[in-house]
């Protein structure tokens, strides 16, 4: 996973600056992120995993902070956004 945190300019905008692996998903299909933290939305377990602080982490493996299961009518998510204070879920049968 790359993250890129500079909001202006993006200096290093294509290069890798750094990677973690999140433990949790099965099956990842989104990634959010609001400059701090990062939301992990999972279709093999139908959750999304929230990562604290997790926008600045280059390197090592990750568990999840928290995590809450979608609403279940969320059975095939295909994206995730926030803005910090709300979060999104797309899903393709929605």
């Amino acid at each position: 996973m790359l993250v890129q945190t500079d909001s202006e300019p993006l200096p290093n905008a294509g290069v890798e600056i750094g990677w973690w692996l999140a433990r949790g998903p099965g099956n990842p299909q989104g990634i959010t992120t609001d400059g701090e933290n990062v939301w992990i939305v999972d279709a093999a377990h139908d959750r999304v995993f929230f990562y604290e602080a997790a926008a600045t982490i280059r390197t090592g493996r990750h568990g999840s902070t928290s995590d809450f299961e979608l609403h279940s009518e969320n059975t095939q998510p295909t994206g995730i956004a926030t803005d910090g204070s709300t979060i999104w879920i797309v899903d393709s049968k929605c």
